[in-house]
């Protein structure tokens, strides 16, 4: 069965992203991944042959016939997964603070927002896009949290990654 997806995009980088996408999933086997040339149109009303007649009209014959597909939408259920993190140390706050900024420059996470205790950052590899937020304690022991979400295999890859180097900082705890 085909689907056609319709991806809107903001940005030429995303764009780009989504080309390399489609580029990787064309060559894996028993799946076909076209981005077909022209234009795509959603037509929805009762006088379908009417338009189909018009167009007909001004296309180049060698353009060979539009081809026309019914369709109804299908929302696969994808889910936004999450990995929570936390850690604990009896180093300050400054120093955990400090750590973590380094680390998510060494993910190359940029800054997005800030929301009351936490910060937000967004982060982008080769395997995709997450959302990290941390939040940090401070008590007895300095409360570490880390969030890190967004979909497929990115989550579980940045995860893996700030984890190992926090139990590194932190002495294997």
């Amino acid at each position: 069965m085909q689907h056609l997806l319709i991806l809107d995009y903001q940005t030429d980088a995303e764009r780009k992203r989504i080309d390399y996408t489609i580029e990787k999933w064309s060559t894996k086997p028993g799946v076909r991944v076209s981005k077909p040339k022209g234009v795509v149109v959603l037509f929805e009303g009762e006088s379908l042959d009417e338009f189909v007649e018009d167009v007909y009209s001004r296309i180049e014959a060698a353009s060979g016939p539009p081809r026309i597909y019914s369709l109804e939408e299908n929302r696969p259920s994808i889910t936004k997964k999450i990995k929570r993190l936390d850690f604990s140390t009896a180093r300050s706050k400054d120093t955990v603070e400090n750590f973590v900024n380094y680390l998510l420059a060494k993910q190359s996470a940029a800054f997005e927002f800030a929301d009351g205790d936490r910060k937000i950052y967004a982060a982008r590899t080769r395997k995709g896009h997450v959302q990290i937020v941390v939040a940090l304690e401070d008590g007895k022991k300095v409360r570490c949290l880390i969030s890190v979400e967004g979909y497929g295999d990115v989550v579980d890859f940045v995860a893996g990654r700030i984890e190992d180097e926090m139990n590194v900082f932190l002495g294997g705890v």
